[in-house]
Formats: structure tokens, sequence, C-alpha cells
């Protein structure tokens, strides 16, 4: 399967994912795994998760048996009551470039493409052939990324990519493991070539939850550590404790800043000299 790339979702006529109106394409698999993902289905490669949709009707047909959660073996997501649904389909790079090219009218008016996640760099080898052929045709190619991926696979990647959304891992709970990880090196090197060739095509976020307030000197420390010249500041949300609870997970305690903690924090990190703005979504 390794030559198929492995998609959780396609979002289109997304707004917030790079310049103009574009596609959105959800790979599976990460490196890492935030404690407050939104995503949690994308986290790992090769779990096979499903969403429980219609669990009220699990069980209570005869052809359940048929199924392995019976003692069958049909698969969950064959069943025919529609009570779980996979969460990802492996595309052929020609089958996927079908599905992506229907917005083509919408990419010649400034759109594109973003690749997210998950982590896109994890399939750097399975996206270089379709990114390619996309970069050939004119299309704006956008990836969103930690960065937190071997440099072997950013760099196979770097030069077919117009833009860049850097998620920025510096929450609270998570900045010592970060600092610990194996990827930090390769994070280093990641980030130094878009600062030195891409920086004014890219975008850098973090999500801030209410948790990490107290650690704010913490953040700060890195973002000037890295250089870090703007920021765009998400608030952490609830949005996604459906799916957690859908695929069986627990679901995450990090909450939302109120609206006046997120300008305070984001006015703090203003003032020290990183353009900070708020992305309400």
């Amino acid at each position: 399967m390794l030559h198929k790339i492995r998609v959780s979702a396609i979002q289109r006529l997304c707004v917030q994912d790079g310049p103009g109106v574009r596609t959105t394409v959800f790979l599976k698999g990460c490196y890492l795994a935030c404690p407050w993902c939104c995503n949690p289905e994308t986290i790992h490669y090769d779990q096979n998760l499903y969403f429980e949709k219609n669990s009220q009707v699990c069980g209570s047909s005869k052809i359940c048996k048929r199924c392995v959660v019976y003692g069958g073996c049909q698969p969950k997501e064959h069943c025919l009551l529609g009570a779980y649904e996979k969460t990802y389909v492996d595309y052929e790079v020609n089958d996927l470039l079908s599905l992506i090219e229907r917005d083509m009218s919408l990419f010649k008016k400034g759109g594109g493409v973003t690749i997210s996640g998950g982590e896109p760099l994890m399939q750097a080898s399975q996206l270089y052939p379709l990114l390619t052929i996309l970069r050939q045709r004119g299309v704006n190619i956008a990836i969103e990324t930690s960065l937190y991926a071997p440099h072997t696979n950013f760099d196979l990647l770097k030069d077919l990519v117009d833009y860049w959304l850097v998620d920025v891992k510096f929450q609270f709970g998570f900045i010592s493991y970060i600092e610990k990880d194996k990827y930090k090196k390769d994070f280093e090197l990641n980030l130094n070539f878009i600062q030195e060739q891409s920086q004014n095509n890219c975008l850098y976020r973090m999500v801030l939850s209410q948790q990490a307030l107290p650690h704010t000197e913490a953040i700060l420390k890195r973002l000037l550590k890295y250089q870090i010249p703007s920021l765009e500041i998400l608030a952490c949300h609830q949005l996604a404790a459906n799916k957690y609870k859908q695929l069986g997970l627990s679901v995450p305690l990090f909450s939302s800043p109120s609206d006046e903690e997120l300008k305070r924090f984001s006015k703090y990190i203003n003032d020290k000299g990183i353009k900070t703005t708020i992305l309400n979504l």
C-alpha cells in the first residue's frame, strides 16, 4: 500500500487553509500525538479506527453475526446497516488527482490544494508524484505541517510547495516532549529552510488552550528562540469531542480560553515583537 496515498478526508471550498478557495486533503498518520488533536482519526497510520455512526442498530439484526464484532468475517466498514465507517481510503495517485481536479476552475481563480493531516510529510514519497503533476498543471500547493518529520521527507517535497502552514507545537504539556523528540533536529533543519527560502509564503499557527496560559513565558521563549516573526492563534475547542467518542477514545481535557484570555495572550506576545492575529473558526 506504500505507493498509495492514505487519505482520511477531502474538504472543498476551504478558505482558511492558504491563499484563495482551496481543496484540503487530510492524510492519515502523524509522528506526534498532540493531546488536543482535533483530527484523532489521523494520528495512527496503520490503526484501523472506525466512526461509530449508528450504534443503536449494531447487533439488532441476524446479519450482524457476519461482522467481526460478533465473531464473523465481514469487516466493520462493510456493515449493511451503516453502523461503522472506516476512517481512511487508500488512493492511487491518478484517482486522487481526478477528485482534486474537479475544482480546477477554483484553482485558476487564485485557490489551490492544501495537504493537511495528520502529518503530510509522513507520506512524502507517496505525495511526490501527485504534487509533481499538480505543479506541472499550475496548481498552487500548500502543506500544513508541524515540521516534526524526517528532513529527507521534507527535502523531497520542499521544491514542490508554494505555501507553508506551520503548526507551532509550543503548547503547554507538550513542550518538554517536543524538546526531547527524535525529530527535534529535523524540525530545526526544516524550519531553517522555510525561514531562509519561503518566509514570505509561510503562515505560523498555534492552538492555545486555557491550560497553556500559565506557561505563556515558556511559549514566548520558544517563539523567540526559533525566530517566529508572526503567529496566528486559534483557541483550543471541543468540536472534536464527538469524534473521540465515536472512535472509542478518551476525550481530551483541554478547554478553550475565554475571548478575554485569548486577547490578553495575543497582546502580550505581540508586545514582545511577534505580530499576532486571532483566527476565529
